[in-house]
């Protein structure tokens, strides 16, 4: 309700108007509440929106983490098979192994764990039975990644789900026992 003071006399007005700063009559149209609500609704959707973006991104990191850390134990497993000339029985194989002379080689400087699960917990590509000779995710979501990967992953291209990019070491040799047999290699 608005009051007017004029020549020292109060008078009340109606409710829809109220006093300006200057002594002038206003009418009250609730402005200010639309503009705070319409406001809101803004805020509120930028805030979806970069959320939305954010976890796109978080993926998308997640993704570069598992591809480097995919090469990490490819290469270990690369170095364990070129030093001992078979696979590694276990991942922890690759954290480091005594020799004949007593000296400890290390091949992987740790377990690293899945970015995509936060897990230490990887699949394992078998070597027929001699071993581990790759890991891969375990992780079914879809890969926002699917094509333009470097020409040791060209395996990774088109895959529906991450446990399907497997990083194996596959020796540039085919391996044989002392009679000539050939050991079967992993498959991709």
């Amino acid at each position: 309700m608005a009051v007017l003071i004029q020549n020292g006399r109060r008078r009340v007005i109606s409710h829809r108007f109220h006093v300006g700063r200057h002594g002038c009559l206003v009418r009250n149209a609730g402005f200010t509440y639309l503009f705070a609500l319409l406001l809101t609704a803004i805020l509120s959707l930028s805030a979806a929106g970069a959320a939305s973006i954010w976890h796109i991104e978080s993926r998308r990191q997640a993704e570069v983490e598992l591809i480097f850390i995919g090469h990490q134990f490819r290469s270990a497993i690369g170095a364990y098979y070129i030093k001992n000339k078979k696979y590694p029985m276990s991942l922890q194989d690759l954290l480091g192994t005594s020799d004949a002379v007593g000296t400890k080689a290390r091949f992987l400087r740790k377990l690293y764990r899945d970015p995509l699960s936060g897990k230490a917990d990887w699949g394992l590509v078998p070597a027929g039975n001699a071993g581990i000779a790759g890991v891969y995710s375990l992780s079914s979501a879809e890969p926002i990644k699917v094509a333009e990967f470097s020409s040791q992953d060209k395996t990774f291209e088109g895959a529906s789900k991450y446990s399907e990019w497997k990083f194996i070491y596959v020796p540039r040799f085919i391996p044989t026992n002392q009679d000539g047999v050939m050991f079967p290699l992993p498959r991709p």
